[in-house]
């Protein structure tokens, strides 16, 4: 693909390993969507169900030929990811969702209308509502709250409130990943390639990782709509907990000693991490106390996030240093990993 990306067009990249069940709901998704200049590329990684036949038959159903499928060995979602995109034919702008979600009909003309309006941004982002695996809504709670109003700091240091209408920066996402999903957000394609894609030595929070060194040169800009349905399903990988604890804190090391974090930003992400972990820490031992009952995880993750905000910057290097991945997390650039 040549190096010029002028087509205002969507690309929707889609990494589908074992998908089967959910594939077609996805891809009607965005064949139903309001606009027609889109195009989809579905990367099969490596699957061992019938998710490369379903994906080859989704691509000859659309007469307008937009629909391309790429075969590779398993190598993860960033991989995936990161393939589609270079097999994408040439556009402006592209979208990673994810092949168990859903995209809402006007997703992408909302996304990209933002986009067109605000010429000095290079990403827009909404948020999800969450469905079962069977595509039933489910309740929210806080969910919607948490992706809308997007943690920050305040003067004092302590976590406060963003507004809807206030685009996401650095420091929002320096708390913590309130973007929740790469199907929620549009990037123009030439920042996503300036940041080398996502990081392959991620297995998880990989999609947390890009947004943060996206926005340290730019803010992401907030659509206060739904964008698309999150699925939650007892295999994916948000239900992994473990895997996704472990994924955050190498993130957070990202964050905390990538050398391209101007002095403010690297101050601000120690700030925010103590903060945010304080503040979990005590919301869990407060309801321990105020509670029926303690019980014996819900006292453990207490003082998990505890230990985390008195000593978590220097645990995080220290893991660092041990996995001998000091020199490409602290270096600018081009991440560990990304292809």
């Amino acid at each position: 693909m040549g190096a010029s990306l002028l087509d205002a067009g969507v690309l929707v990249v889609i990494p589908a390993h074992n998908v089967a069940r959910y594939l077609p709901q996805g891809i009607r998704s965005i064949v139903n969507q309001t606009i027609a200049d889109w195009h989809c590329v579905i990367v099969d990684d490596g699957s061992t169900d019938a998710t490369a036949d379903v994906a080859q038959r989704l691509a000859e159903d659309d007469r307008a030929g937009r629909i391309t499928v790429v075969r590779q060995p398993n190598r993860g979602l960033s991989a995936a990811r990161n393939a589609g995109e270079r097999a994408g034919p040439p556009t402006q702008f592209v979208l990673f969702l994810d092949a168990d979600d859903e995209l809402f009909p006007d997703a992408l003309d909302s996304l990209r209308q933002c986009l067109q309006r605000n010429l000095g941004h290079v990403a827009a982002h909404g948020y999800a509502r969450l469905i079962d695996p069977d595509g039933e809504s489910l309740p929210d709670g806080d969910f919607q709250q948490v992706l809308r109003y997007r943690n920050t700091l305040d003067a004092k240091g302590r976590l406060s409130r963003n507004s809807p209408t206030d685009p996401t920066t650095f420091c929002a996402l320096a708390v913590n990943n309130c973007i929740i999903s790469t199907g929620t957000a549009m990037i123009r394609r030439a920042a996503f390639r300036a940041s080398y894609g996502f990081d392959t030595t991620l297995r998880s929070a990989e999609d947390w990782d890009i947004w943060l060194r996206i926005s340290r040169d730019s803010d992401l800009l907030f659509v206060d709509r739904p964008i698309m349905k999150y699925r939650r399903s007892p295999n994916s990988m948000s239900s992994n907990h473990w895997r996704m604890a472990w994924g955050i804190q190498w993130a957070r090391a990202k964050l905390l000693h990538d050398s391209s974090n101007s002095p403010a930003q690297a101050a601000y992400a120690r700030r925010a991490y103590r903060t945010f972990y304080r503040t979990l820490g005590s919301k869990r031992l407060g309801e321990l106390i105020h509670g029926s009952a303690w019980n014996f995880r819900g006292l453990t993750l207490a003082m998990i996030n505890m230990a985390l905000a008195l000593f978590g910057p220097s645990l995080l290097w220290c893991m660092v240093l041990i996995s001998g991945r000091s020199g490409s997390i602290a270096t600018s650039g081009r991440p560990e990993g990304s292809t």
